[in-house]
C-alpha cells in the first residue's frame, strides 16, 4: 500500500538568560525534536475492507460529557448566563472559539454555529466532566481500560485521516461526539486537557487543513497566547503580557520560514533570535523562542509543545513577564507558528 504524508509536524525551542548588566550570553540550549504527524492522509480504495470501520463507543445517557457544566447542543444564552466571554476568534472549522475566564482561572473554549448552538468544547483545567469520571489526572492507560482503543483513523469521503498513535492524546467517537483526551507526557501520561467536536462539524472539515489567510493568523497567535497563559494559571505561574512588538518579530520569523521553506531558529542570513529581537529594539534580561510547524490549530500546536522538554520549560518559565506569538501559512496552508517570551529590562 503507497502511502503520501502530506504533513510533519516539528517542534523547536530555544532559551537564552543573561543579567541585564551583562552584554555576555550566559546560556544558550536549542532543543530540536522530530516528530512523526498525527494525521497521514491515505486513500480510502487502498485499504483493505476490515481497516474501513470506525468504532463508535455508546455511553449511557447518565455519563457527562461537558466542560464547564456546558453540553454540546446547549445554546449560548444558557452558557452566558454562567460563564462570562473574554476573546473570540475563528478556528479551522471555520467557525469561532469563543474563550470564557475569570483571569485564567476556569478557562475553556465554546465553538458555536450560526444558530448560537455549541458544537464543540475545550479545556485544559479541571472542568470538564468524561465518562466513567475520567478527569484531569486520570492515567492514559486507566482511559483505555475504560473506553477501549482509540480509534486510529477517521474517515472522510473517500479519504481517511490516520491518527498517530505514538501523539500525546487519544482520540474517540463518543455519543456523536469526537472526544481527544490530551495526556501530558511529564506527569506520568495523565490526562491534562480535553476536546469535543460535535461529529457532522468533523466531518465537514474535509481537508488537512484551513485556508491560511489573516483572519486565521491573527486567531491562532491570539488563541496560542490565551492557551500559554491558561497553562500557567494551571501551574500556579503569573500570567504573561502580550508584546506588540514581539508577535510583530515572531509573525515575520513565521513568515520568512514559509517562504524560504526552511525551519529553524536561525534564519537564512545567519540570525539567531536574539540577533532579531536586538534588531527590532527589544531589550531583555531572559529571552526564549519556540518553534511548531503544521499542527491545523492552536491546541494541538499548544499541548505538542508542552509535550516537549525544551517548549514546556519555556512555556513554564516563571521570569518571563511578556509575551508575543507569530502564525503564517506556506503555500500549502501549513501553518508556521513562533512564539517569543522575554523580560524587558527594568532600569
Amino acid at each position: 500500500m503507497s502511502r503520501k504524508i502530506k504533513r510533519l509536524i516539528v517542534l523547536a525551542s530555544v532559551v537564552l538568560t543573561f543579567p541585564f548588566w551583562s552584554p555576555a550570553v550566559d546560556n544558550l540550549t536549542a532543543n530540536i525534536q522530530n516528530q512523526a504527524t498525527n494525521y497521514l492522509k491515505y486513500d480510502l480504495k487502498l485499504l483493505p475492507l476490515s481497516q474501513r470501520k470506525a468504532s463508535m463507543i455508546d455511553v449511557s445517557a447518565e455519563e457527562p460529557m461537558r466542560v464547564g457544566g456546558v453540553d454540546i447542543g446547549d445554546n449560548r444564552e444558557q452558557v452566558e448566563f454562567i460563564h462570562q466571554q473574554q476573546t473570540e476568534s475563528l478556528n479551522e472549522y471555520g467557525l469561532n472559539w469563543t474563550t470564557y475566564h475569570q483571569d485564567y482561572q476556569n478557562f475553556m473554549m465554546v465553538m458555536y454555529d450560526e444558530n448560537q448552538t455549541v458544537r464543540g468544547l475545550f479545556s485544559n483545567q479541571d472542568i470538564f466532566q468524561l465518562p466513567y469520571d475520567i478527569q484531569t489526572g486520570t492515567a492514559k492507560s486507566q482511559v483505555r481500560e475504560l473506553l477501549g482503543e482509540p480509534l486510529k483513523f477517521i474517515e472522510k469521503g473517500n479519504t481517511h485521516y490516520i491518527i498517530d498513535s505514538e501523539e500525546a492524546y487519544d482520540v474517540y467517537l463518543l455519543n456523536n461526539q469526537f472526544i481527544t483526551i490530551f495526556y501530558d507526557s511529564y506527569q506520568d501520561n495523565i490526562v491534562t486537557a480535553v476536546q469535543l467536536i460535535d461529529y457532522d462539524i468533523e466531518m465537514n472539515f474535509d481537508s488537512l487543513y484551513s485556508e491560511g489567510n489573516l483572519d486565521f493568523s491573527y486567531a491562532l497567535e491570539e488563541q496560542l497566547f490565551d492557551l500559554t497563559n491558561s497553562t500557567r494559571t494551571k501551574f500556579e505561574l503569573p500570567t504573561l503580557e502580550w508584546s506588540q512588538i514581539a508577535a510583530d518579530n515572531a509573525y515575520n520569523h513565521s513568515q520568512d520560514m514559509a517562504d524560504n521553506q526552511f525551519f529553524d531558529h536561525v534564519n537564512l542570513e545567519g540570525q539567531t533570535p536574539f540577533d532579531r529581537m536586538s534588531e527590532d529594539g527589544i531589550a531583555f534580561t531572559i529571552a526564549a523562542e519556540n518553534l511548531a510547524f503544521g499542527q491545523k490549530s492552536s491546541i494541538y500546536a499548544h499541548q505538542g509543545l508542552m509535550n516537549s522538554e525544551g517548549h514546556r520549560v519555556n512555556i513554564l518559565q516563571p521570569d518571563v513577564t511578556l509575551l508575543g506569538t507569530g502564525v503564517t501559512f506556506d503555500v500549502e496552508n501549513q501553518p508556521y507558528y513562533t512564539e517569543i517570551f522575554f523580560s524587558d529590562i527594568m532600569w
